[in-house]
């Protein structure tokens, strides 16, 4: 009997670099029917022809077809996975990016097995990812943890999602489909620019789709996150993903919290606040234009100044600290006339000039250190905050 058809996307943006690693792990696959699409999206280290030269070459008996798509423009993640989900044909559907790798040659034949031990109507396979380093050798961490291994196992869809609500937890490379899932729910969520694994994970399982769990590692996950191509864009990126992940809280959680138990609401709306604050502060006061600074902190001044000063003090050394203390202690002694109490203990109370002398250098030492310690802690503050206190003062002054 012949093998469904498993189709394997891997969509690539300025990873060119490592892209022929990925095309390795799939023509390496013991799989007898694969076939294989690539979509770029738009950048132009890609080489189209050396890409499908190279595919002509090395892929054997088992790849049935290929496709190598390069978007005309820049169009961003989540529109380009959909080009490859419209240009694929399988059953079933693997995608990940072109700075990853599958794991081993079984991993296509491992994910058809595990769905063929499960009913007809279950949608989704996910596995084990491995985290590793910016050369794929050295496997750092797995994505899932036996925690969540649990969760995903044990828990109803609906229970999963207050879950995944909190943090995403379903890795996007490890994860295989059936076809029937897209024709039934349709694509990846185009709201959305760069993330389409997390709203699509929210979504399932807010619709009572069951995440499958297979204790095995399907794939290598190169270090430094999705990658959107050099330096230069990384902020411009950066701020495009965050504003996703923002944009998923509003339209996929929010709407949704009755799903959540009181414990997970109260987290959930914790880490909105604090996603919040931190998307404004980073990229309207931080990084934002002179209109867009003046506004933020019209319309956080107080969380702003909070910020600041729970920010200076946390700065401050330690050594600071310590001299504040010691040198507050001094002075306590010094306005309790301790230098007296010493005298009267070694019966030289009528030494008045002797208890003077005591009394004034214990209050002169108390005042150094005291002084030590302000300079100290205002130098700490200035050469740590004071680029962010000047910023604030600057535009409430």
């Amino acid at each position: 009997m012949r093998k469904p058809l498993v189709s394997v996307i891997i969509i690539s943006y300025k990873n060119y670099l490592y892209i022929y690693e990925a095309l390795d792990s799939v023509l390496s696959q013991t799989y007898p029917n694969i076939e294989l699409i690539i979509s770029n999206d738009g950048s132009s280290d890609f080489d189209k022809l050396a890409i499908e030269k190279y595919l002509k070459k090395h892929a054997k008996k088992n790849i049935k077809r290929f496709v190598v798509n390069n978007n005309k423009t820049n169009l961003g993640t989540v529109k380009n996975a959909n080009i490859g989900l419209k240009l694929s044909k399988g059953k079933y559907i693997l995608l990940f990016a072109a700075d990853d790798a599958i794991y081993n040659s079984n991993i296509i034949a491992k994910f058809v097995q595990s769905f063929e031990t499960l009913p007809e109507k279950e949608l989704i396979a996910t596995s084990q990812l491995g985290m590793y380093d910016q050369k794929l050798k050295k496997l750092r961490k797995y994505f899932v943890s036996e925690s969540t291994k649990q969760k995903i196992l044990c828990l109803s869809p609906k229970e999963l999602f207050g879950e995944i609500a909190l943090k995403c937890i379903i890795p996007s490379a490890g994860t295989c489909y059936k076809r029937k899932i897209f024709e039934k729910y349709g694509y990846f969520d185009e709201k959305y620019k760069l993330v389409e694994d997390y709203s699509s994970s929210l979504k399932y399982s807010r619709l009572g789709i069951k995440h499958n769990y297979f204790d095995f590692i399907s794939f290598k996950h190169r270090h430094g996150g999705i990658s959107h191509g050099n330096n230069n864009e990384i902020s411009k990126t950066r701020k495009l993903f965050d504003k996703d992940i923002i944009n998923i809280m509003d339209y996929e959680i929010i709407p949704y919290l009755k799903l959540l138990s009181e414990n997970q609401k109260k987290e959930f709306q914790s880490i909105y606040r604090d996603r919040k604050w931190r998307f404004g502060y980073t990229y309207k006061y931080e990084h934002g234009t002179k209109k867009e600074r003046r506004q933020f902190v019209r319309e956080n001044w107080k969380t702003l100044l909070i910020s600041l000063l729970q920010d200076c003090f946390r700065k401050i050394r330690t050594k600071a600290h310590f001299l504040i203390i010691i040198g507050s202690l001094l002075f306590l002694v010094y306005s309790q006339n301790f230098g007296e109490k010493i005298s009267i203990i070694f019966s030289l109370q009528k030494n008045t000039q002797l208890i003077n002398n005591l009394n004034f250098l214990i209050g002169f030492i108390s005042i150094i250190i005291i002084g030590i310690s302000i300079v100290l802690v205002t130098l700490s503050i200035l050469f740590t905050s004071g680029k962010k206190i000047y910023k604030f003062l600057k535009f409430i002054l």
